[in-house]
């Protein structure tokens, strides 16, 4: 999927390749809300958009159930850092694993 981005030197648009970024190591936006889900790579692997910095990518989805879960329920992330609490429990929601 590619997407035009305006050029404000050339007033131009100018095409961008969400994959390059990737390979690149540029940072994405967190999905938010209902569009928030686990990540399935083309090799099998599963990773948490959470967190995408963590170099673990899971075979099995119920190793990263266990570690969204964890998270989602985790008293000190709630106290150190709210945001990824929160984003971590409306992913578990999304998923069904938590009520």
């Amino acid at each position: 999927m590619r997407g035009g981005a305006f050029d404000s030197d050339s007033d131009t648009q100018t095409e961008t390749d969400p994959d390059n970024d990737y390979r690149r190591g540029y940072h994405l936006a967190v999905p938010r809300g209902a569009t928030l889900r686990i990540i399935r790579h083309g090799d099998g692997t599963f990773q948490c958009p959470v967190c995408p910095g963590l170099a673990n990518r899971w075979t099995r989805l119920n190793e990263v159930r266990d570690r969204v879960v964890g998270k989602a329920k985790s008293r000190t992330l709630r106290e150190d850092n709210k945001k990824k609490y929160s984003q971590h429990r409306a992913l578990a929601q999304n998923e069904g694993w938590m009520l």
